[in-house]
């Protein structure tokens, strides 16, 4: 079922009178019916009466169908508007657009949005340094993204349903309303087939002409009759599917923005993560210059106490030197004073 309430059913368009497609097809029968002896009383061979005969039959039952065909438009209609449910079509159309490849890609994107969350929440900062905390986070932050848009596909999917649905609707109102144009068409060119026997048989234009008018009158009325079912019926559905699309439009934004708050959460979630992981970056890269930096004092502590240490024996031989030639020059002296006295 399509449609529920007589309130629903009484929003829609109106159906005409099913009588008005059975008096048509009467009126065409009892036309065809009375001529058939006018026909025989023109004194007619025997074969171009039997061919008359069958010319009348024929058209008999293509009016028939005709009639048929128009009033089976009418009964989509009736039959739409008693079966018609907006809550059972969303139903439907929310389990059409169920897809366990969609639900598939959701859950793969869900896993991998958690293992790289997680792999990005237990890395050891310090050791994995910046440039690798930064990848880290940006895969798991696509990967949030990710979840997004597998989950909105999904809700996509719903449209694409509810397009399909009112589609395939349409096209069977216009299958109806086609086969009722091309049997009321079929009526029209028998009317003429009869017309054509009659003379053939002999029998005077005045005889059957009127009657001829009359019938292909009927026919043509009930093609455009047809026509004007046929556009009724497309209005009965699209009326009934614009309320439907409605309730799709409504809750495939429901899953779109249910999606994208989770993956906002999921992001904040990310930068979080990222924040303590690069913090424990920066502070072992601080530590490690610290360390570095104090290595290099050390260094050039120790190169400067070396330094000193060199200058300094330096400077105790040089002064070393200076007193042992002091000594040698005063020893010198004193020994040419003693050479000169004596």
């Amino acid at each position: 079922k399509l449609l529920g309430s007589s309130a629903d059913r009484a929003n829609l368009p109106q159906l005409p009178e099913r009588c008005e497609m059975t008096r048509l097809g009467r009126a065409s029968l009892l036309l065809v019916a009375s001529g058939l002896p006018a026909a025989a009383a023109q004194g007619a061979a025997p074969r171009e009466q039997a061919a008359v005969e069958a010319a009348g039959q024929a058209h008999q039952e293509a009016v028939r169908r005709a009639s048929r065909a128009v009033a089976g438009i009418a009964d989509y209609i009736a039959t739409f508007n008693r079966e018609a449910d907006e809550k059972a079509a969303f139903q439907a159309i929310q389990e059409g657009a169920k897809s366990a490849k969609k639900d598939a890609k959701v859950k793969a994107a869900t896993e991998a949005y958690e293992d790289s969350l997680a792999a990005l929440e237990h890395v050891d900062g310090g050791k994995a340094g910046p440039a690798a905390v930064k990848e880290l986070a940006a895969r798991a932050a696509e990967a949030a993204e990710g979840v997004e848009g597998a989950t909105c596909a999904r809700a996509r999917e719903m449209r694409r349903v509810w397009r399909r649905t009112e589609e395939s609707e349409k096209a069977k109102v216009r299958d109806v309303g086609s086969h009722a144009k091309k049997a009321a068409r079929e009526a029209v060119k028998q009317a003429r087939g009869l017309e054509r026997a009659r003379r053939h048989a002999g029998a005077s234009e005045q005889a059957f002409e009127g009657e001829f008018e009359k019938n292909e009158h009927s026919a043509e009325h009930m093609e455009i009759h047809a026509e004007k079912l046929r556009d009724q019926a497309e209005q009965v559905v699209e009326t009934f599917y614009g309320r439907v699309e409605e309730e799709v439009e409504r809750r495939a934004d429901e899953i779109c923005d249910a999606a994208r708050a989770h993956a906002a959460a999921s992001l904040h979630a990310v930068r979080r993560a990222q924040g303590r992981a690069h913090a424990a970056a920066e502070k072992a890269e601080a530590e490690r210059h610290a360390h570095s930096e104090m290595a290099e004092a050390k260094a050039a502590a120790q190169s400067g106490e070396k330094a000193g240490d060199k200058a300094g024996d330096n400077a105790d031989d040089k002064a070393s030197d200076n007193a042992s030639g002091k000594v040698g020059d005063q020893a010198g002296d004193q020994a040419g004073d003693q050479a000169g006295d004596q």
